[in-house]
């Protein structure tokens, strides 16, 4: 299905469900996006590449890798606190820690939700076009992949995005997109 006709059956199935309580997951599942695809219009498909871009640009990985307890140099791009009520959630750069002691105040900590994941890795591209690369493994994960399996999200969870040595070649680059099932 084309993303204008998943749309126009987004807003078909609306119509014929006027009378119905209505959530996000509802119209979501109905087309195989994730419920993330209509937080802020869309937005975040927006907004997040420019977060990464001002997080490389101003070097701030440098400080957060300075921190205690850094279990490695990978970093973690981590959709939390998904409102239903509002469509929005936040988006957050981290690095995993063996223990929270130690580290500046201005870090918010959390623990990420044990859960079972479908793990999804972008086609090796070059690293000037990894964003585009990671949109599209977005997309193919919520329009294709969602809709032909047996899987639903797992709601209550956070799915994350790993950015490890693999993504620092000039070519071949590469990162995950992590998704709990259920």
């Amino acid at each position: 299905m084309s993303y204008l006709n998943q749309i126009q059956h987004s807003l078909d199935y609306v119509e014929g469900h006027r009378t119905e309580p209505l959530t996000v997951e509802d119209l979501a599942s109905q087309i195989g996006f994730s419920p993330y695809h209509y937080s802020e219009n869309g937005q975040n498909v927006r907004d997040i590449p420019k977060f990464w871009e001002e997080y490389l640009r101003l070097e701030k990985g440098k400080h957060l890798h300075s921190q205690p307890n850094v279990v490695s140099d990978a970093e973690y791009g981590i959709c939390f606190d998904m409102s239903m009520e509002t469509n929005s959630f936040n988006y957050y750069i981290g690095v995993e820690v063996s223990d929270f002691s130690g580290l500046d105040p201005q870090f918010q900590t959390t623990e990420i939700p044990a859960a079972t994941y479908a793990v999804f890795t972008t086609p090796p591209t070059e690293r000037s076009k990894l964003s585009d690369q990671i949109q599209s493994t977005w997309a193919y994960i919520y329009n294709e992949w969602f809709p032909n399996s047996a899987y639903e999200f797992a709601q209550g969870c956070a799915d994350f995005e790993l950015y490890d040595e693999r993504c620092l070649r000039d070519t071949g680059c590469v990162m995950e997109i992590w998704i709990p099932i259920g």
